[in-house]
């Protein structure tokens, strides 16, 4: 009997994770602006009722008014950051024409000191590195073109279908607003609502815990990032400090990876002031992630962090990108599901 029993666990465990991973991978990409709109219209939900109950507004025009609102700071804020990143990046663009001679430059003054220090002809080490960086530059500038022209496509396609995909979901945001607690009630009707509504409490409240701190900690770093990049003086302080901030929350990946290669070869260079400026922003950001993060965090998560780390890897491996929130998520849903069938076991 004990037997047969683990046979059954091992079999609803199989059962499960290949349904939730079905799911993610075929269901899930049809169904998520949905859920993006709802929980959007969810946001919206206690304005519109504000509206409707103190103001005696109709629904449909409460709903009208804050999706405006709504959609206009939004729009005005995404707009700022996008222009701002679109002249950072057209300046980093234009001064690639000069990206050999800047390279070139450094790369002689770097060989000079060496060849100095150690006692060797001039020009020994900077003729034989200047060959191989012209060679990899030529290399790099005939593969470039093939590789955008041949992508060019696919990339026009992708941002139509993005576009298309950021409509629907605002519109249905709207549709869902004015419907909201009629929708509620439906939903609150259904099969196994109950049940339902325990499993995405519990997930819910982990995975909402951990996306609320990684994303608080990703505003964070990024402000620091883009603080202290404008007080070094650098031209791409916004679009840099920004990249940085978004990989600081991906796994695997820090600060460290960034600022550490970039401070060391500024100390090499000589360039001493940035290279203690780089290490304090690296200093900075390392201190916010560890003092915030257990606070901020805390015991909702309800994995531990190889659990956490395990369930990401696999997660990436299998969707991609978005396994950075699948992996963990799925994980959570697996093992509520798994409660749920065989009862609590440990």
């Amino acid at each position: 009997m004990e037997n047969a029993g683990r046979g059954r666990k091992v079999l609803y465990i199989i059962g499960i994770t290949a349904g939730v991973y079905l799911t993610f991978r075929f269901l899930l990409p049809l169904v998520i602006p949905f859920l993006i709109a709802w929980l959007g219209a969810g946001l919206m939900a206690p304005s519109v009722r504000f509206l409707e109950k103190k103001l005696r507004m109709k629904r449909g025009m409460a709903t009208a008014l804050v999706g405006i609102l709504f959609f206009a700071f939004l729009g005005t804020v995404g707009l700022w950051l996008v222009h701002k990143l679109m002249e950072e990046l057209g300046s980093l663009v234009c001064s690639l024409g000069n990206l050999e001679e800047f390279l070139n430059e450094k790369l002689r003054y770097f060989c000079c000191e060496v060849e100095e220090n150690f006692g060797l002809k001039p020009d020994t080490i900077y003729f034989a590195a200047s060959s191989g960086m012209t060679q990899l530059i030529s290399t790099a500038e005939e593969k470039a073109m093939p590789l955008v022209m041949s992508n060019s496509l696919p990339i026009v396609k992708s941002l139509f279908e993005g576009i298309a995909v950021v409509f629907i979901t605002l519109i249905s945001m709207l549709m869902i607003c004015k419907d909201y607690d009629i929708l509620q009630e439906k939903r609150e009707r259904m099969m196994f609502a109950e049940e339902v509504d325990a499993i995405l409490k519990k997930i819910s409240g982990a995975m909402g815990a951990y996306l609320r701190t990684q994303g608080i900690l990703m505003l964070i770093t990024a402000c620091i990032c883009v603080a202290g990049l404008f007080v070094l003086k650098n031209p791409y302080a916004m679009l840099l400090g920004i990249a940085i901030g978004i990989l600081d929350a991906l796994p695997f990946i820090g600060t460290g990876i960034i600022f550490l290669p970039w401070a060391a070869v500024m100390g090499i260079m000589g360039e001493w002031r940035l290279c203690v400026g780089l290490l304090v922003i690296y200093g900075a950001c390392y201190l916010v992630r560890e003092l915030l993060e257990p606070k901020l965090m805390g015991k909702q998560i309800g994995m531990t962090s190889l659990e956490m780390i395990i369930s990401m890897y696999v997660g990436i491996r299998l969707f991609g990108l978005a396994g950075v929130i699948l992996g963990p998520v799925g994980y959570l849903l697996i093992v509520e599901l798994f409660h749920s069938f065989c009862g609590n076991t440990n």
